[in-house]
């Protein structure tokens, strides 16, 4: 088998420690169900969920990489117990066995980092899951207090609103109490209708 420098060596290693050598761990704000969505902004989060995504990629990569020496371990070891098999005198064979038995050894180490990982990959599939739920309704909360603000500098009801805009005064006050979001098609409306950027709509800028 290969010599190697790092911790694919052919010898004991402590598995936290590998992985905090080949992760660039990062500390995330903690964000938990009781947040409140309107004191975080659009930027924080979104930095928060592309730090997330490279985070997992980086778990993916890792996780590729250990298969592969995986397979290698696999092939080392069919050499072995063929060279085994083969053993001319006690001294070669008791030192194959050694080599095997600490070829197993590390397979085991090996699982037990996969396992390790697909933990981390499940925590932030979930993570990146909640942000995605706390931007959605931060949109959503955004977008209404904009629609108030302009129907009341307009000085129009929900239902002026609406035939303007050639929607209905129910789905002006789903959006006005962030019950549902807008479509594409009713933004670009709005938009164009009062000369206003989507962005500003969306609350992303001021």
């Amino acid at each position: 088998m290969p010599k190697t420098k790092d911790a694919f060596a052919l010898r004991d290693f402590d598995i936290n420690k590998f992985l905090a050598e080949r992760l660039e761990w990062r500390e995330f704000p903690e964000l938990t169900d009781g947040d409140d969505p309107r004191e975080l902004t659009f930027k924080g989060l979104r930095d928060f969920k592309l730090n997330l995504y490279e985070r997992k990629n980086e778990v993916i990569a890792l996780h590729k990489r250990i298969i592969r020496h995986e397979k290698k371990l696999g092939k080392y070891q069919s050499l072995l117990l063929k060279k085994i098999a083969l053993a001319t005198n006690e001294d070669e064979y008791s030192r194959l066995r050694k080599k095997s038995r600490r070829v197993i050894d590390l397979s085991d180490k090996y699982s037990e980092i996969n396992k390790k990982l697909l933990e981390e990959k499940q925590d932030i599939n979930e993570n990146i899951s909640y942000v995605e739920n706390v931007l959605e309704e931060l949109t959503l909360m955004k977008f209404s207090s904009r629609l108030r603000e302009l129907r009341s500098e307009k000085n129009l009801t929900q239902t002026q609103l609406a035939q303007k805009l050639g929607l209905t005064q129910k789905i002006i006050s789903c959006y006005e109490t962030a019950r549902s979001a807008p479509s594409f098609h009713s933004l670009l409306i709005l938009a164009t209708e009062y000369d206003l950027s989507i962005d500003w709509l969306l609350g992303l800028t001021d």
